[in-house]
């Protein structure tokens, strides 16, 4: 058998804040620091030689952000899609990019193996539809947001997810691309698409087929002020839908199909 290669991760044990008189305090030593998440709480899964595995995995997708250190976040999908495997449905990627997160959980998982499961991942593979964002997002910077993931992208994660026969890509702008997610039950959704029209219709759409216990990520709920609206939109359907949300120090929301 071949010999795996380990793989180290990044460390960042520190945290610098100025202090008024110009000095800085640094107080240490932490466990993890990156992507707006510090901590001296236990951060294992950065030695674990699974996700580091899975981490190379995604990242190593073509033209990956600069700098991508969101290594918590990721975990996150990791551990949802293990969940997942436990349950009936497929898995439902709603804004895909180059794939990062899904190739990550979908090496952590072994989904080649997995034989019962589709993957969806839906995206219109050029970028977020500019016609549906609110006059509030395209102020907040939207429009500025999107041009920068204006990527033809799907020949990228079509090379990205060539050995995974159980993964379907669906092109085309949500919420009218679902009709092509034919799945009658979902255990794993991911959403990340930005405007809070299209993350707000994919849950309107999708929600009755996430089966029990399923887990829904969404990526951007709370992942900095200029998308207070996003997180608005999403409050107000968690209302009126009856669902709760909770945000996470990565910027994600978590939700739980009870």
């Amino acid at each position: 058998m071949p010999v795996e290669q380990k793989v180290d991760l990044p460390v960042n044990l520190t945290l610098q804040f100025p202090l008024p008189d110009g000095r800085e305090l640094v107080r240490g030593p932490l466990t993890y620091n990156f992507d707006g998440v510090a901590t001296f709480h236990v951060a294992e899964f950065l030695k674990d030689e699974r996700f580091k595995r899975a981490w190379v995995a995604g990242v190593s997708t073509e033209h990956q952000p600069p700098e991508f250190e969101n290594y918590w976040g990721i975990y996150i999908h990791c551990w949802a899609a293990q969940h997942a495997l436990r349950l009936p449905g497929d898995f439902v990627d709603c804004g895909v990019h180059t794939g990062i997160s899904a190739r990550a959980a979908a090496d952590y998982v072994a989904f080649e193996s997995v034989h019962d499961k589709t993957w969806f991942l839906v995206d219109t593979y050029a970028g977020a539809p500019i016609e549906q964002f609110t006059a509030e997002e395209l102020q907040l910077g939207a429009a500025e947001r999107a041009k920068r993931y204006a990527l033809d992208t799907f020949g990228i994660v079509q090379r990205s997810f060539a050995r995974y026969s159980n993964v379907r890509l669906v092109k085309g702008a949500i919420p009218e691309s679902l009709s092509q997610v034919t799945c009658e039950k979902i255990a794993y959704l991911s959403i990340d698409l930005g405007s809070a029209y299209a993350e707000t219709s994919v849950a309107r759409v999708l929600w009755k087929r996430m089966v029990r216990s399923a887990i829904a990520i969404l990526d951007g709920y709370a992942s900095e002020s200029r998308r207070t609206p996003l997180k608005a939109a999403w409050d107000e359907l968690a209302a009126e839908m009856g669902f709760s949300i909770v945000t996470v120090p990565t910027g994600q929301g978590l939700l739980i199909k009870a």
